[in-house]
């Protein structure tokens, strides 16, 4: 007999905390000498007492439609744990970024599903963290000493290990999109002004990381969800729709393409930044493709070895230890790092997740197209970064895909039906 009877409602709130307090994985302690977060003792509480209270059932991964791909990445990152030459590292980053994050994701699936006000406490919750942590880079970050040498701000992550003021972007980017479902809420003017104001301080917060694929990330995301609503209200006028954003999109590439491309042959002790960035991320995918890949193709080279293997492999080459390797913490591309690092099982779970989430989109409700635009900003940065492996991108990305896949039901949760 349980002392604590729970349903799923009754986890909104908690579930919305944990959405709020995702960058409280910076606090780190030990429990018996395990190391861990709060972030992760608080998801550990609260899906314990889901869990006893009967709000959580294990039959939920019976009915996931995710299930097939999650079940390979998750074999995938095992395998990773047993050929990783550093085990205690390894299992370290297995649970924080796989077993948390698919608690999580759990978590938010079973509260949401058939409750659209659940989605929106939810949402809510991570953009209120988001703006915690903006107005911290913003206001108290030049005072704090959170800068880079260049003049980027780096906020709270300057506590985190190989600190980067693209840590703050990568979080930050997604939710600038996210803001977009209070805005659009028509029922409350308060939540709209707070989501209006939430979105300019997460995009100032963005702006002074100097992020460049954070900035074209969020207008790659504007302009999908532009593209997304547009086409619903004209169905008529879509092949016209589809073509203009065409053409916005092939204009902005042309405007900004060029600050991405690398020039291999400028002294490094001379090139400017944003030429030096791209010149170290060059050398990072073609020595993660043609060195690190091949050692261990088939099942990856396992979690927590990509830099020091990269430091094997290149320790003889001209500049390589003073200028490339301090920044190969991971191959700066979110599909390398997953082959490398799972190998070509996690690569297809991978795959197949964005498919099945790609199949998604024709049946989306309306409120649910600024989370397909958060994917979609998300998707770009993965291109030039690695914007999953990491402790608050891994829970920031289970939360957007359980949002992405919830149903709205009207009085009964077998019976789903979109929210237009």
């Amino acid at each position: 007999m349980r002392l604590l009877k729970l349903n799923p409602p009754d986890l909104v709130w908690p579930v919305a905390l944990l959405a709020a307090t995702i960058p409280t994985y910076l606090i780190r302690f030990e429990i018996l000498h395990i190391p861990t977060t709060l972030w992760e003792i608080l998801l550990w509480v609260v899906f314990l007492s889901g869990l006893a209270g009967g709000a959580l059932s294990w039959t939920f991964w019976r009915a996931d439609r995710l299930r097939w791909p999650i079940l390979l990445i998750l074999l995938a990152s095992l395998i990773a744990l047993a050929v990783s030459p550093n085990y205690l590292a390894s299992l370290g980053q297995w649970k924080a970024i796989i077993l948390d994050g698919l608690i999580f994701y759990w978590l938010v699936r079973s509260v949401t599903d058939g409750d659209k006000r659940a989605c929106y406490w939810l949402t809510g919750g991570a953009v209120l963290g988001g703006v915690l942590v903006a107005v911290e880079a913003l206001a108290l970050a030049p005072l704090l000493n959170q800068v880079a040498s260049d003049g980027r701000r780096l906020g709270i992550y300057m506590i985190d290990a190989g600190a980067s003021p693209n840590y703050l972007a990568l979080y930050l980017s997604p939710l600038v999109l996210l803001t977009l479902v209070g805005i659009s809420r028509p029922a409350s003017q308060l939540v709209r002004i707070f989501s209006l104001v939430a979105m300019i301080v997460l995009v100032l917060a963005v702006l002074v990381s100097g992020s460049r694929a954070g900035i074209v990330a969020i207008l790659a995301g504007l302009i999908m969800a532009g593209v997304w609503l547009l086409g619903r209200h004209y169905p008529a006028r879509r092949a016209i729709i589809g073509a203009a954003a065409s053409l916005l999109i092939v204009t902005g590439l042309l405007i900004v393409g060029p600050s991405f491309l690398p020039d291999p042959n400028i002294d490094p002790t001379t090139a400017n930044r944003l030429t030096s960035s791209n010149n170290i991320r060059l050398e990072i995918w073609r020595t993660t493709a043609t060195r690190i890949i091949p050692t261990n193709p088939i099942w990856g080279i396992g979690w927590a070895n990509f830099q020091p293997l990269f430091g094997q492999k290149t320790a003889g080459q001209v500049n390589y230890p003073e200028y490339i390797t301090p920044y190969a913490l991971h191959p700066h591309n979110f599909f390398l790092m997953t082959w490398v690092t799972l190998g070509l099982i996690g690569l297809a779970g991978w795959l197949i997740l964005l498919g099945l989430l790609a199949a998604r989109l024709p049946r989306l409700a309306t409120w649910q197209i600024p989370i397909m635009a958060a994917l979609i900003a998300w998707l770009v940065q993965g291109l030039v970064d690695t914007p999953f492996y990491k402790n608050d991108l891994a829970a920031l990305w289970w939360l957007l895909v359980a949002l992405m896949m919830t149903y709205q039901t009207s009085g009964n949760r077998s019976q789903p039906q979109l929210d237009r």
